[in-house]
């Protein structure tokens, strides 16, 4: 039942964004065909305007026309003498002019028929071209609604642990010093892991730094393992460094930092002892390969995405919160790094290679 509910829900959901797409759509389709209709009829009427000015001057020029065929001016004199024709002329006056009307008038006909037809190839156009220019709205609403549902999720977990632990301590009328020390604990790690899940999500919607400077890789890494020492000693995991012909490379400082904090403690996690991670530079490469859990085929594919984690990852100690790979993802396409990795055979290599 509770399945069904959240299908109905999801198609419910599904079927209320398509709905204001829609409706964006069509009013803005509906812009673009009444700009081009004014346009049209602007032009149309500009067009029949012209027409009807040059029927007139045609008008004129044949009556005047015919007017020097029908007379004669003798040299002698000044008198005007009607010239007697003896057979009816072949084309008559009013039948080119009733001619040229009827022209003028078919034109005009046409022209309406152009317009509808434009105008009908257009609504296709526009209907088109809206929902092009709405596509990455769209995309943008429904990232604003996932992102929205994940953080509620992620929020909701230490809230509720937080809620529970001061309900029982409400009631308990008298404390041991170990029952005390246990109920800080508790609420000490769920609010680390609220200030942790904060500081992530304000991170990756800041815009990237744009500060850089000439770094040394090998320093980076050293202070990053310096930092993970106590973490993988506990976790009986060593971390290794190697280096092969390494070259400086130009970044910010802080953000480099906390990519390869990330990736490091990732591999931390997901190592099985006694098995070291092995960080690998070479030129302007860094390889960071662990031996231990392997990440799931269906996984992969939005591995970067926030809020993405395995099955067997969800509790905070190995867990986290599912950001620290989107903000590896973010902080290396800020430095027009390329990132990738591999995982099989109980092996995984992420591998950042800068330009």
């Amino acid at each position: 039942m509770k399945i069904l509910s959240k299908q109905f829900a999801e198609l419910a959901t599904a079927w209320t964004n398509w709905n204001e797409f829609s409706k964006a759509r069509f009013k803005l389709t509906a812009q673009y065909l009444l700009i081009l209709f004014l346009v049209l009829n602007v032009f149309t009427f500009s067009v029949w305007g012209i027409l009807q000015y040059n029927e007139s001057r045609y008008q004129e020029k044949v009556q005047v026309h015919w007017q020097k065929k029908s007379i004669v001016f003798p040299d002698s004199s000044l008198q005007i003498i009607q010239v007697q024709q003896v057979s009816r002329p072949l084309i008559t006056k009013e039948e080119i002019l009733d001619w040229q009307h009827a022209f003028l008038q078919n034109l005009k006909r046409q022209i309406l028929w152009l317009e509808a037809v434009l105008l009908i190839f257009a609504g296709f156009c526009s209907y088109w071209l809206a929902g092009k220019n709405l596509q990455p709205i769209k995309k943008k609403m429904e990232h604003e609604r996932q992102f929205l549902s994940d953080v509620g999720h992620e929020l909701k977990n230490p809230l509720a642990a937080i809620q529970t632990t001061l309900e029982v301590a409400k009631t308990q009328k008298s404390w041991k010093k170990t029952e005390l020390d246990e109920v800080f604990s508790d609420l000490l790690q769920e609010i680390k892991r609220l200030t942790k899940l904060t500081d992530d999500l304000l991170f990756l919607e800041k815009p990237a730094q744009k500060s850089r400077e000439i770094l040394d890789l090998d320093e980076i890494l050293k202070n990053v393992q310096k930092t993970l020492k106590s973490f993988a000693r506990e976790r009986g995991i060593k971390i290794k460094i190697s280096r092969k012909n390494q070259l400086p490379i130009r970044g910010n400082r802080s953000d480099l930092t906390k990519l390869f904090f990330n990736l490091v403690h990732n591999a931390i996690k997901f190592s099985d002892p006694p098995h070291p991670v092995q960080i690998k530079i070479s030129g302007k490469t860094v390889s960071i390969e662990n031996i231990g859990k392997t990440i799931s085929p269906k996984f992969r594919g939005k591995i970067f995405q926030r809020f993405t984690k395995q099955e067997n990852s969800r509790d905070f100690q190995t867990g986290g919160n599912g950001l620290g790979l989107a903000i590896v993802k973010k902080i290396a396409d800020a430095h027009h790094a390329q990132i990738s990795f591999t995982s099989e055979k109980g092996k995984t290599i992420f591998q950042v290679k800068f330009p």
